[in-house]
């Protein structure tokens, strides 16, 4: 006793003159030392520990009790009942603080400390932890929905959190597990504490897509509270009786608290026991059943319980009811028909809860809902909407009510009850207005789109084509002068029809004769049907409605226009005989005079497009006759849509119609976007004079607002039309370019501080999207000179600099044109693009090819604006066209022009140098030398040691793969002399890391060659470390360089003594990853690099322990594989069993069984994926095919090796084949596989696999054999 008084003197602050963190330690000194004998010491420390909780110091203080608690498990047990509920009251406390006051980590962890030292039975009954599993509860719902920043003060880690409520739910779950007998008293305590904030949480967790284990503990805990004692619940033979009796007791309970509860905490707490339920019971549809009516039947309120109903439906869809299943003489499909009839009678307009209950009654059973479809449509399309909500709701029911005909092959039904629904509801008035307003949903539209191309047979098609076109004919052209319904009925066939045209696979090859012959009829009668509408809309009297009609009526005609076209070209055999256009001469000219005194701006762009598709369906040798309005209005129609006119237009239209592109693509960012992914779809159909149309258009777009200057007089006085009528004719497009060229030549710049730099940028940009490759040279020769002109003249405006130095870039790509000889002094524009090193090295090049330049650059290289780094570009320009053919002075002058120029560098030469064209000026002097054997002058050899030293002194500031590559260049040249240099060992060092950093297989092999053995040791050592980190890490950028470096050193030849150093750091490298995982992405280049390693002949020698360990690594990384890129992944690890194959290895043969399994693996993965597969994936799938059947023959080829395992890879493939729904190229690719397969098995193996296969899988392989033996000769032997 006396020590205990001893130590709380010394702890207590008023009587120690200590600071609190020395009092701390000894606090936990005591506790963690056994020699200390002071009775009941853990409560004296932990109450003195509670004591000394304040706001300033309860950091310290909880990270002492958590280091005591985690230290030693057994402390917590050793305290008095007294200080538990203490140190509980305290955490609860806290918790219960926040978001006012920090919750530490350490708090949390506490929380899980005692939840795991705890008697559950003990604190159960005596309710002493409860409290704190609710605290927790409420305080990981506040942390979830909580808005602040996370670098606010009192942000908790939401990992931490859940983790802490996992484990206390996990405590209550191991409660429910005990059989104490106040059972029924728990389950009370827990929907009174736990049961509302626990369900509240889940939802927030669901909303917010979180990754928590606490869903399923907390469906086990309910499980295990509603069903009690009653075993095997989820077997479909159950007593159904007994287990509703067990929930029933619970269900009472909660009853109480659901009446005093708010609606959407009674709605989350429904939910979460009907998802228990469904997960425990999901074969025992009976519960299921008896446990949706009882939870309906707990909410008395009827719109109330109509969300409820939904919310509990929406979770059933994966029970399989027994919809004749009965309870209190109802079944269940008359419970929910009674609902529908509810909803249908209901006076009052349909809201949000309405709307939600019947979406999921048709997603739960689309033949219950069928035959009310029309009259909830004639119910839901004249009604009115207040908020988004309810119009979300609507069009989610509309979509659902789709999907659920779709579901029975009954689309073609739908579509007539939708349009019926509006035909029929003759009691509902329709106003103009309302057609005018009236769209169909586009959720809908988008799933309609969808189903028509991928759930749509070729009978529902003709089906679907047959009911709209019946429609037509009755429903909007019989009364279309005189109801505004028949007007609706129209603008929502039209929809449709365009929807069905743009999305429907009527040209697909596989199609029968047959169906295409009705199809064209069908499409033959759609033409006669819109002449017969044309022929009415021209007699119709009704003002108002003929616009909106006319518009849908042109609708339907374009898209026919468009579809017959299609048609005419992929199936001319079937579209052989001609139809007319839908639209007389007579009836175009009384439309035009409607339009003209309605003076309605949609029926006249609706017009235009018309007679724009008659153009091009039947005049298309007469484009030259369109009309300018017509490009007026619809040049977006004609780029978007028909880019193929363009070919038949001749220059004045080109130029109309790139003026107005131009305009409307330059004028905003969105726009820009929008229209250069146009330009983008159609680059390979973009012609030589729209191109350079469009480029004038833009030059002449970025001088119109900007004052008098060279470059809007440059641009002012060319005649575009003339330019584009000379492309052809060099002489003449100089001609027509003549007078612009003068102008240019003169330099004469005026300077520009003031314009709109965003607009010149955007037309720059749009510019550079531009095909300018294929324009003449002339005109590109035109292009730069201006966009010169124009840089010199705004050289104080630097918004616009980067767009401007891509346009040179790319107009100078192909260097056929020379830009100096067409300037007074050439020197000004070789100043002005002295910072651009790029374009003023093209510019070199394209002159040293002409004669009457090269006097000049005789004069240049004398004069001081021929700088070293000039000087250098000259260099390597020079030296780049020794190999061309020249005239033998010219010849001459070239290398008089070298010889000055090398000593020009040599006596500029600093200590070190950086650049990238000097460098490689420096490597092409150098070379020079030692090629014929000169002596290096002192200067030189110093500067590029200096250099090397100085540039691959860090290698990880090194991104200029140009510069990297000179570098190494010029390194091979210094390290294949080293005699004439002085190289430390460091900088090759850093040479052989920036080759790791950078390969280039171009010189790989020389630079292997020219290392010497402790230099390659110490290249392979580093590049076993990078390819290590970077499959750990998942730097695919580096995986790609290092698997370039592997492929090339399987390739390499060399000494035995470097094979053997490179197979000892293989054998460590995957020693290595055994122990480590590889991360997902890095997956498909760890397969690239052991085929490396398979099909390497000299360099990588496979050993035993080499083998294993990739068999090892691939069927971990197969376990791992990302979404992403499964497919391509799986690939290359077939192209590893398919190298394995072709290796012919001795050891392989025992190793064909672990070979067969990752082969089996593989496949599994791609069947898995086969089914979800998009058309961009096709061409992947096909592939993999090919590559199973190869394998598969290869495999056969191994004859009595294999016997044994072929019955078991028939059998895999067979289940994974038959287990989904496949393309047919997949399918044929199995069954060829099979047929291989099964060369190789005797009649034990057929037995066997008659036997043993699964009922179905037996039939399938029955099926296979029966082909396969009717076209081989089967003996029954090996």
């Amino acid at each position: 006793m006396a020590l205990s008084t001893g130590l709380m003197s010394r702890l207590r602050r008023d009587n120690s003159d200590e600071p609190l963190t020395k009092r701390l330690k000894l606090a936990e000194n005591v506790l963690y030392s056994p020699d200390i004998l002071i009775a009941w010491k853990e409560d004296c420390v932990f109450r003195w520990l509670y004591g000394e909780l304040s706001g300033e110091n309860n950091s310290a203080i909880w990270m002492t009790i958590h280091r005591c608690l985690s230290t030693n498990p057994r402390i917590f047990t050793k305290l008095s009942l007294d200080s538990r509920k203490l140190l509980t009251a305290k955490l609860i406390q806290s918790l219960c603080d926040f978001p006012d006051k920090h919750v530490s980590k350490e708090i949390l962890k506490c929380c899980e400390y005692i939840f795991s030292f705890s008697n559950g039975q003990s604190y159960s009954i005596k309710n002493n932890q409860l409290p704190l599993i609710k605290a927790l509860l409420t305080f990981a719902f506040k942390v979830l929905n909580n808005d602040g920043s996370e670098h606010d003060d009192r942000s908790v880690d939401r990992d931490l959190a859940m983790e802490s409520v996992e484990c206390a739910i996990g405590t209550v779950v191991k409660i429910c597990k005990q059989n104490f007998s106040d059972e029924k008293s728990f389950a009370t305590i827990f929907i009174e504490e736990l049961l509302f904030p626990l369900a509240s949480l889940v939802e927030t967790i669901k909303i917010q897509r979180i990754s928590s284990k606490l869903i399923i503990k907390s469906q086990k805990c309910i499980k295990n509270l509603m069903f009690g004692s009653a075993r095997n619940i989820a077997l479909p033979t159950n007593d159904k009786y007994n287990i509703a009796e067990e929930s029933e007791a619970f269900l009472n309970i909660l009853q109480d608290k659901i009446n005093a509860a708010k609606f959407q905490d009674v709605k989350a707490v429904l939910t979460l026991l009907f998802e228990s339920v469904v997960n425990t019971c999901r074969h025992n549809s009976t519960i299921v059943d008896t446990i949706l009516r009882r939870l309906w039947k707990c909410i008395e309120q009827k719109e109330q319980s109509k969300q409820i109903l939904a919310a509990l439906l929406d979770n059933s869809t994966d029970v399989s009811f027994n919809f004749d299943n009965e309870i209190d003489g109802r079944t269940l499909k008359l419970f929910l028909e009674t609902q529908i009839e509810e909803l249908k009678s209901k006076k009052k307009r349909f809201k949000c809860s309405d709307y939600e209950l019947l979406t999921a009654i048709a997603k739960l059973n689309p033949l219950i809902i069928e035959s009310a479809i029309q009259d909830l449509l004639e119910r839901m399309f004249f009604e009115r909407r207040t908020c988004e909500k309810e119009m979300i709701a609507y069009e989610n029911l509309i979509t659902e009510l789709w999907k659920a005909t779709v579901r029975l092959r009954r689309q073609h039904k739908f579509l007539s009850k939708f349009l019926l629904a509006i035909n029929c509801s003759k009691e509902k008035e329709i106003d103009i207005e309302f057609v005018n307003t009236f769209k169909l949903p586009e959720i809908f539209i988008a799933e309609f789109c969808k189903d028509l191309r991928s759930q749509t047979t070729s009978a529902q098609i003709l089906a679907i084509f047959n009911t709209l076109l019946f429609h037509l004919k009755t429903d909007c052209l019989k009364t279309l002068n005189t109801i505004t319904r028949s007007c609706l009925s129209l603008k929502i066939v039209a929809s449709f029809i365009v929807a069905f045209f743009e999305h429907v696979n009527f040209l697909d090859g596989s199609l029968t004769q047959d169906w295409q012959i009705k199809f064209y009829q069908t499409f033959t009668d759609l033409q006669s049907t819109l002449a017969v509408l044309s022929e009415t809309l021209c007699e119709s009297n009704s003002d108002e409605l003929r616009p909106m009609i006319f518009i849908a009526f042109s609708t339907i005609a374009n898209i026919w226009c468009e579809a017959y076209d299609l048609l005419r070209y992929y199936v001319p055999n079937i579209a052989c005989n001609e139809l007319s256009f839908p639209i007389t001469e007579t009836q175009l000219k009384s439309f035009k005079q409607m339009i003209k005194e309605r003076k309605n701006q949609d029926c006249t762009e609706s017009l235009n497009r018309l007679m724009l598709m008659k153009l091009v369906n039947y005049d298309r040798n007469n484009m030259h006759t369109i009309k300018e309005k017509i490009i007026v209005q619809l040049w977006p129609v004609i780029m978007e849509d028909h880019f193929q006119i363009i070919e038949s237009l001749n220059e004045m239209q080109i130029l109309k119609l790139t003026l107005h592109f131009v305009k409307e693509a330059c004028s905003t960012s969105d726009n820009l976007s929008k229209w250069t992914s146009v330009l983008n779809r159609n680059m390979s159909r973009m012609t030589k004079v729209f191109a350079t149309a469009a480029a004038l258009q833009i030059l002449s777009n970025i001088v119109e607002d900007i004052e008098s200057t060279s470059t809007r007089t440059i641009i002012e006085n060319i005649d575009f039309e003339a330019v584009l009528k000379s492309m052809d004719d060099q002489i003449n497009c100089k001609k027509a370019l003549k007078h612009a060229t003068k102008e240019i030549a003169k330099q004469d710049f005026k300077s520009l501080n003031t314009v709109d730099a965003d607009k010149i940028k955007r037309n720059l940009i749009f510019m550079s999207n531009l095909p300018l490759s294929i324009l003449n040279s002339q005109i590109k020769k035109f292009l730069f000179l201006v966009l010169y002109v124009f840089d010199e003249e705004t050289k104080h405006v630097a918004d616009f600099k980067e767009a401007v130095g891509n346009l040179y870039t790319d107009l100078l790509y192909q260097n056929n044109f020379d830009i100096l000889n067409s300037l007074s002094e050439p020197v000004i524009l070789i100043n002005h693009f002295k910072d651009n090193q790029i374009v003023l090295f093209k510019i070199f090049k394209s002159s040293l090819n002409k004669v009457s330049v090269l006097s000049f650059w005789q004069e240049f290289v004398d004069k001081e604006d021929c700088n070293r780094k000039m000087s250098s570009i000259l260099l390597i320009c020079i030296e780049s066209s020794k190999n061309k053919p020249c005239m033998s002075n010219q010849k001459d002058t070239l290398q008089n022009l070298y010889l000055k120029l090398s000593n020009k560098i040599v006596e500029e030469l600093d200590k070190e140098i950086s650049s990238l064209y000097e460098i490689a000026g420096l490597r092409i002097l150098v070379k020079a030398v030692l090629t014929k054997k000169q002596r290096l002058d002192d200067n030189l050899k110093s500067c590029i040691e200096l250099t090397l030293k100085s540039i691959t002194k860090d290698t990880e500031k090194l991104y200029d793969d140009k510069l990297i590559h000179e570098i190494l260049q010029l390194s091979l040249i210094v390290l294949e002399h080293r005699k004439h240099f002085l190289i430390s060992e460091d900088i090759i060092k850093n040479l052989c890391i920036i080759y790791i950093n950078n390969p280039n297989g171009k010189i790989f092999f020389h630079f292997l060659e020219i290392l010497k053995d402790n230099e390659f040791q110490f290249f392979i050592n580093n590049f076993n470390k990078k390819t290590k980190e970077s499959l750990l890490n998942s730097n695919t950028q580096a995986l790609e360089k290092l698997t370039k470096i592997w492929e090339n050193l399987s390739k390499a030849e060399t000494k035995v003594t470097r094979a053997k150093a490179l197979k000892t750091s293989v054998n460590n490298l995957f020693k290595d990853l055994l122990a480590l995982e590889i991360k997902d992405s890095s997956c498909i280049f760890f397969f690239k690099i052991c085929r490396t390693f398979v099909t390497s002949k000299r360099m990588i020698r496979l050993t035993h322990i080499l083998v294993d360990s990739i068999f090892v690594s691939s069927m971990e990384c197969l376990n791992n594989l990302n979404k992403e890129n499964k497919l391509s992944t799986c690939q290359e690890a077939l192209g590893l069993c398919l190298d394995f194959m072709r290796s012919k290895l001795d050891f392989l043969l025992d190793r064909l069984t672990i070979l067969t399994n990752l082969f089996r693996k593989i496949i599994k993965i791609v069947f898995q994926e086969a089914k979800d597969i998009e058309f961009s994936d096709e061409r992947m799938l096909k592939i993999l095919a090919i590559d199973i059947e190869k394998f598969c023959t290869f495999f056969a080829k191994l004859k009595k090796d294999v016997v044994r395992i072929s019955p078991y890879l028939i059998a895999d493939l067979i289940e994974v084949s038959h287990a989904t729904v496949l393309p047919h190229f997949l399918k044929m690719s199995i069954e060829f596989s099979i047929s291989h397969i099964l060369s190789n098995c005797d009649r034990h193996a057929i037995s066997y696999l008659s036997r043993t296969l699964p009922t179905l899988a037996q039939q399938v392989f029955k099926s296979t054999y029966q082909n396969y033996i009717k076209y081989n000769k089967f003996t029954g032997k090996i």
